[in-house]
């Protein structure tokens, strides 16, 4: 097999991109190419070159937090169904948190879809468990109290509450809200400066993230009409997880990047 290069994307990589995204992910072409007009991360993804054409792709979004600590965010990492065990996405990867280290970030993270991945990430890419998904089922008791101070938002709204809290890049904002949109996902205020971030399944309503310190899940019931409620949350501690959440390839041994480990998250699914 010959050796991939690898390469930012070009817009002529765009539908082979989408057809990559399609068959791994299963959104269409159109999505795909929403998703890059409103993240503006086109020429910020590193492709794959194989035989001409692009065989695997990954989406890098770069920030700085408020703390001064600047950070790589890595997406979407997906490989052609032909091209799959071959080496090519490992590749990708290290490229991309090698790209990371030179742009002087101190870091770049990713989100595993599942504990297979996560161990994958840790084990054969040096990756650190930064935070882990925790999950937990709330079954309706009987509710008092009003729902009132609970309305629906949109997510505009929340995610300018969420970028109050945790300092994200425009073009990830940008490519959530597109992402909730499609996924017809809810948003609600319960309190000044507190909401959350719901999802339907098949087993019921998800609370994907929260942007307060606490809520009481019976009333989040009532208002919703629902007698279970799944919460899940990422949090630094491993004991009771499902699998880690974020893993993180720090650039170097620091302190400040670190420190990332106990501050709080909003990522995309």
């Amino acid at each position: 097999m010959n050796s991939p290069i690898l390469r930012y994307a070009t817009p002529s990589d765009l539908r082979a991109i989408a057809s990559i995204w399609q068959l791994c992910f299963g959104d269409d072409e159109g999505f795909v190419s929403r998703f890059f007009e409103v993240s503006q991360t086109l020429e910020a993804t590193i492709v794959a070159e194989l035989n001409g054409q692009a065989a695997a792709f990954i989406v890098t979004f770069d920030n700085v937090r408020r703390s001064g600590t600047k950070y790589s965010y890595l997406y979407a990492l997906a490989v052609h169904p032909e091209c799959q065990r071959q080496g090519i996405g490992a590749a990708v990867l290290r490229h991309a948190i090698s790209e990371a280290n030179q742009r002087g970030s101190d870091g770049a993270f990713l989100r595993p879809a599942n504990a297979e991945l996560a161990l994958r990430y840790v084990n054969q890419f040096g990756g650190i468990p930064s935070a882990y998904l925790h999950e937990q089922i709330f079954t309706a008791s009987k509710f008092q109290g009003s729902c009132a101070d609970i309305s629906e938002i949109t997510a505009a709204d929340y995610l300018s509450c969420a970028s109050d809290k945790v300092h994200m890049p425009q073009g990830l904002i940008a490519a959530q809200a597109l992402l909730c949109q499609v996924f017809g996902e809810k948003f609600l205020s319960l309190a000044p400066d507190s909401c959350v971030h719901l999802a339907q399944d098949s087993n019921g309503f998800v609370v994907k993230n929260a942007q307060c310190s606490r809520f009481c899940p019976s009333q989040l019931c009532a208002f919703l009409g629902t007698d279970k409620l799944t919460a899940k949350s990422i949090s630094p501690k491993a004991e009771g997880s499902l699998h880690p959440a974020i893993i993180l390839f720090p650039a170097k041994a620091s302190s400040q990047i670190l420190q990332m480990q106990a501050a709080p998250f909003f990522w995309l699914d």
